[in-house]
């Protein structure tokens, strides 16, 4: 049995929910982090995993994934620009119409695909890029202290928003902003001058980073204390942990949304101590600890997954103000971000009872006939656990309407019909939203491993990985200024043609376009750095 474990451990493979990749790089985390979670890296490098004897095997599907969401990205923004700022869809509800996000139009005629478009995208984009952002954490080595991980986010985080919002976002807002004065909209100097003297907060796309390095702020303490066992860790994380739920029932969120916010950190503190994450410099051999890591990584992942669905269900838009609509986002993101790490360090003590259809070539049927049993019984908890992924797929679907542009699309103050008084507001919408994200999340993750772990074409991959910082960083400036001086300066919209047409255009002139600044960057390696080339 522990000569079959042993074997195991150097095969790449698939599980229904999440397994090993491992990279081990000097620092607070894995080194292409930042490009995974789109701005985090100085520098990209492949993830690897370390086989026996010190040899690393490239580890491509993250990064492969990385490639896809960044994509998406680029995809929904286009969405976005032509509906927005050049209205190529009939139909009422886009956010131009609107006094604020609040002030809901539902949508009509051909402008449903749309909105179902955007809040399918909301369900499942953020939630996969914080869950990836988590697991990237998971594979690297913890920092020598706490201080210096905090630290180490200030710099690769905060300080690249700050430099990226003063360059990018006045001129993005530039190109059309009707709300400023008519005597600066035409001229860039004078906006730029407008806008500062007027100063207010509009991150735009960018939004992401001080969003991450929350996210990592607060997951920090836990993580160190799960990889370390520091007491003063594992203090600052309860400590953490109670000033947020009062923060919380302070700014009068209930207290059931409160508790179920740290409920899958808490768990997971807790679990990482009653089991400890297996060491990354060795491998696990015998069955019964390849057991309770995968009993672990079940636990704080159910656990996790049933709190954050509880969290939807237990506030309301309507009753919080604008300020404060970003806390359940910020709140569910830390919690993905949370059960990826988890689920990375755990998978990798048991990994040798993974299963896979052996036409992805994942791993041999395994000779030791107690593995055997346990890989049979896992296969059979695939069963329904793949029947729920689709059930929850299925019941997920967008109904024509939402309640915020974010994440969670609803809340259980959504009434389905506003114009009709004796329409009620229902936590349901909320359930089936969050349901529906962990379901795709699980799909999403499980396509990637089967079909990703490879690098295909060699040139593609080394630049697409390397560029996905760039695109996402400059897409929507080159966004914005097409859609607004072309198409709809040109009119290019109206017809069917020009609906299959300006999607195609846009996307091509602003991949095209941040692929350009990206080659720029290689001829400048002082300014590459910067954007992780």
């Amino acid at each position: 049995m522990t000569e079959e474990l042993k074997s195991t451990f150097s095969v790449r493979k698939s599980t229904l929910f999440l397994e090993d990749h491992h990279s081990e790089d000097e620092g607070s985390g894995y080194h292409s982090e930042l490009n995974s979670e789109l701005v985090e890296t100085a520098q990209e490098t492949p993830a690897a995993s370390e086989k026996p004897g010190g040899n690393k095997a490239r580890v491509y599907y993250i990064d492969w994934m990385r490639i896809i969401a960044i994509y998406l990205v680029v995809c929904f923004h286009v969405v976005q620009a032509l509906d927005d700022m050049v209205g190529l869809w009939p139909g009422a509800g886009r956010l131009g119409q609107r006094p604020d996000d609040s002030a809901r139009t539902d949508p009509t005629h051909e402008r449903i695909f749309i909105e179902n478009f955007q809040t399918s995208s909301l369900m499942v984009g953020m939630p996969l890029f914080f869950h990836i952002s988590g697991r990237a954490q998971g594979l690297g080595r913890p920092a020598k202290n706490l201080a210096v991980l905090l630290l180490s986010r200030f710099q690769r985080l905060f300080i690249p928003f700050i430099v990226c919002y003063c360059v990018l976002i006045p001129v993005w807002m530039w190109i059309y902003y009707p709300e400023a004065p008519d005597d600066v909209q035409g001229n860039l100097f004078k906006f730029e001058v407008w806008y500062w003297t007027n100063f207010f907060p509009n991150p735009a796309w960018l939004w992401f980073l001080p969003v991450l390095l929350i996210v990592t702020v607060l997951s920090a303490p836990g993580t160190q204390f799960a990889d370390l066992g520091k007491p003063l860790d594992g203090g600052i994380s309860i400590i953490t942990l109670v000033l947020l739920v009062g923060l919380l029932i302070w700014f009068e969120f209930s207290w059931v949304f409160a508790l179920c916010s740290i409920a899958g950190p808490l768990v997971a503190l807790i679990l990482s101590q009653v089991v400890p994450f297996p060491q990354k410099s060795s491998r696990t051999t015998e069955l019964s600890d390849a057991m309770r890591y995968w009993f672990a990584l079940r636990t704080q992942a159910i656990t996790t997954a049933v709190a954050t669905i509880m969290m939807a269900c237990h506030f309301e838009y309507a009753k919080l103000s604008a300020s404060l609509e970003f806390v359940p986002a910020l709140l569910l993101f830390w919690n993905f971000y949370i059960q990826g790490f988890c689920a990375e360090r755990w998978s990798s003590g048991c990994d040798a009872l993974f299963v896979v259809d052996p036409k992805v070539g994942a791993i041999e049927e395994a000779s030791d006939s107690e593995i055997a049993k346990v890989r049979a019984k896992i296969r059979m908890y695939q069963i329904p656990v793949a029947l729920l992924l689709i059930l929850g797929t299925a019941l997920c679907s967008p109904v024509g309407r939402r309640e915020r542009m974010l994440f969670p699309a609803y809340s259980a103050s959504f009434r389905f019909d506003e114009s009709d008084e004796a329409s009620v507001s229902s936590p349901i919408f909320a359930t089936w939203h969050l349901v529906g994200t962990w379901c795709y999340l699980g799909i999403c993750l499980c396509l990637g491993q089967a079909y990703l772990n490879n690098e295909g074409n060699s040139f593609i991959y080394q630049h697409a990985s390397a560029s996905t910082m760039v695109v996402y960083i400059f897409h929507w400036m080159f966004l914005k200024l097409f859609a607004v001086w072309v198409l709809d300066t040109l009119n290019m919209k109206g017809s069917f043609i020009w609906k299959l047409i300006d999607p195609i255009l846009l996307f091509t002139f602003s991949v095209g376009c941040s692929l350009g600044v990206y080659v720029l960057l290689l001829k400048v390696p002082m300014l590459g750095k910067f954007f992780g080339v």
